[in-house]
């Protein structure tokens, strides 16, 4: 089909050592609002639900990568979901 697309399985790296944190860190995919030409049908729904599933985790600790060029933060998509996901606890 041509449709390119991202899957919702994480991608594992694993570090071990006495002097290290024991945490995962998870690097998601963009959240995307818009599909546009040659990606799959539901990558908005896709990016989205990834997203949220890390954000309701209790553990989860956000580390946002937004744009330097945004003049309104308060305009990110991402930065909406992780204040709702903060507000359900």
């Amino acid at each position: 089909s041509g449709n390119k697309s991202f899957c919702g399985d994480p991608l594992l790296l694993e570090a071990w050592s006495a002097s290290l944190p024991d945490i995962d860190l998870v690097d998601l995919p963009g959240v995307y609002n818009v599909k546009v030409q040659n990606e799959s049908f539901d990558i908005v729904e896709t990016s989205h639900r990834i997203t949220e599933e890390y954000l309701r985790k209790p553990s989860t600790l956000v580390v946002a990568v937004v744009p330097a060029m945004t003049e309104r933060i308060r305009n990110d998509v991402v930065l909406g979901m992780i204040q709702r996901a903060s507000k359900e606890d």
